[in-house]
Order: C-alpha cells, then structure tokens, then sequence
C-alpha cells in the first residue's frame, strides 16, 4: 500500500473550504497531537534523548562539522513592539544576503564570545553558536511555536533561560542601531533586530525513521532525514507520475499557504489511484487518515 504523509499549515492557512470538508469528513480523524513542527517530526522520527537538537542537526547537514560540540540555532529574527511588550514576526526568513550577514554579525560576535559562544553564519538566512561540549542550553522553543505570540512569555523562566534571556536583549540592543537595518528598511525590507537562540545540544548519534523518501525545503527537516539516511529531495522535486514513489513517503507543505487547487492535486492522488492513503499531519495538532476506500463514505458530510 502506497502512503503519503503529509504535512500541512494549520487549518486557517489550509483552505479548507466547504468542498475540501466534505473529502476530509469521510476519513478517519486520529488523536489530537500537541501544535507545531517538532511533534510532527517526533511522529516521523526518533532518536535518543527528549529533545531535538535542532542546531546540531542543520549545521551538520551544511557543514559537517558538528560532532563533539554542543550547537545553538541562532536565527536573525524581526520583532515589534506592541502593548504588552514585543512580538516576534518574523525568523529565519528575511532574505538576508551575505554582506549583510557578515555586517549585522561584526558587533555580536565578542558579545556572544563572552558568553563562550562562537557565531557562525551557515546561510545568510540561518546561523548557530558552537559551545563547548557540556555547555548547558537554553529551552526556548521552536520559531514557528513563537511567531506572532508575546516574546515574555517564550522568554521567562530561571537558570539558562535568564542567562539566554540577558543575551537576547544584548543582542537586540546592538541591531537595533545597526546601519544595516536602517538601510534594510529605506529600501521597504524588515528589519533584523534580534536572534532567536532555540534547538541546544550536541549532534545525536543516530536517527531512525520509517520513511523512505522525503520531500522538502525546510532545513531541519531535511537534516532529519539526512541522518536517518532517508532520500530526500526539493519540494519541487515531486511528481507522483514518475511511478518512483515508495510506499513510506512524506510531502512537507508546511510552510505553504494551501488553496483549492492544491487541494485538488493532493486528493487527486486518491481518486487517481496514485496512493492509497493519505496520513495528514496539520501544524495545530489534527490529524487525519484519509483512504482510497473512504471516497465511497457518502453519508460522511463535513
């Protein structure tokens, strides 16, 4: 039998108008897993240890060079400030090229070298700490758990996340007076004020997954499969007319906006016998096994 996971936005930014409803009604709803990316992968993946380490894990898929150390995500991040304190709007994402990386992380680097952290930009876009090993990490979470939410909330807590907490505002101090920034924005582009420091901790010693292929454009999802020596492949890249889907494979659409007509193509596959089942994972925790064999549940409404 030929299943494709899916993963998918929430349900706000998944389309699912009337039409789609009625398909999805007649599959079998699974158990309400916590929102987000991390307890998706945790479904697809596993590997020792509770947390993920994130950090480790991308620089390792870009460099190669993360054994033996402990590794920090630091990605250029764009916050606001509104009533109740500051937002972050924006991580990982702000097309950053590499001069202005190299610019914006001249004065954080002996700010970060006195908290025994060395700055690396993997991309322009996505940069890590490289601490000693057994450095102890802070426990922020995951960007998309934290964009468009109160940064006191994410930010409170005691031991490492006071420390981290003190660096956060360093750091965000130097970028706002930053040349570039105020260069970025004369030409209508945000502004990179802050680094978000999540996914601590040395590079893990094995990963498994049942999945024989993988689909993707996210980083950390890629270095995951990477690990667990899972194909993966671009986004792009699929194209079930080819007849070289494996029966365990997984399309990532998680950070895509998901309308009718994609909508169409995804239940397509069914109706056209090119899978047999679709297992969709949705970023707010719903999940949602949707087989060739449920077209025929005509009772089913959405």
């Amino acid at each position: 039998m030929k299943r494709l996971h899916v993963i998918l936005p929430t349900s706000e930014r998944a389309s699912l108008d009337a039409s789609v409803r009625k398909h999805l009604a007649r599959g079998d709803q699974g158990q309400a897993r916590a929102p987000g990316m991390l307890p998706m992968l945790n479904e697809l993946f596993t590997w020792p240890g509770k947390s993920l380490a994130a950090g480790a894990l991308t620089r390792q898929a870009a460099a190669g060079d993360a054994e033996h150390e402990v590794w920090l995500c630091a990605d250029p991040a764009r916050v606001e400030a509104d009533i109740n304190g500051a937002r972050m709007m924006a991580c990982g994402n702000l097309g950053l090229n590499a001069d202005e990386a190299e610019q914006l992380a001249a004065p954080l680097r002996p700010i970060l070298g006195d908290a025994g952290a060395l700055l690396e930009l993997t991309t322009p876009d996505h940069w890590h700490l490289r601490l000693p090993a057994g450095t102890p990490v802070p426990g922020f979470a995951a960007p998309d758990r934290v964009l468009g939410e109160s940064l006191l909330f994410h930010l409170e807590g005691d031991g490492e996340k006071r420390r981290w907490r003190r660096l956060f505002t360093e750091v965000q101090t130097e970028l706002h007076r930053h040349p570039v920034n105020a260069a970025r924005q004369e030409r209508g582009l945000a502004p990179v004020n802050a680094l978000w420091f999540w996914g601590g901790g040395a590079l893990p010693a094995w990963m498994r997954s049942p999945l024989q292929q993988v689909f993707t454009d996210d980083a950390l999802l890629r270095a995951l499969a990477q690990r667990a020596g899972v194909q993966v492949s671009a986004l792009a890249a699929f194209d079930p007319r080819n007849g070289k889907m494996d029966d365990r494979t997984l399309l990532d659409l998680g950070q895509h906006s998901i309308d009718a007509d994609a909508w169409h193509e995804l239940l397509g596959l069914l109706r056209h016998g090119q899978v047999d089942e679709l297992a969709l994972l949705f970023a707010d925790g719903q999940r949602l096994q949707l087989k060739r064999r449920h077209r025929w549940r005509f009772w089913r409404r959405g």
